[in-house]
């Protein structure tokens, strides 16, 4: 994301960050960034637990909420063969 320009990004929504939308993962640390609440690296590694803490929390949310299967990216075979069984029934 840093990489991609989001400090730029999040510099030009600056007039706009007491909205909701900019209270989230990643713009949340690099306004404090700007602010010079932190530096730079800590932004980073800010960014970086608050993702995985996000990402925990969907994957649970998923686990209680969804039924389905979960598959990983290579595995068109599997996904394949349960559309086909799904077509089945």
């Amino acid at each position: 994301m840093f990489d991609s320009g989001l400090v730029k990004e999040v510099e030009s929504l600056i007039e706009f960050r007491q909205l909701k939308a900019l209270q989230t993962v990643g713009y949340k640390e690099v306004f404090e960034y700007l602010d010079s609440d932190i530096d730079l690296e800590t932004c980073k590694a800010e960014v970086k637990k608050n993702t995985r803490r996000y990402a925990k929390r969907q994957m649970t949310w998923f686990r209680n909420q969804v039924e389905g299967h979960v598959f990983q990216a290579h595995e068109f075979d599997e996904v394949y063969k349960l559309i086909q069984d799904f077509k089945k029934e």
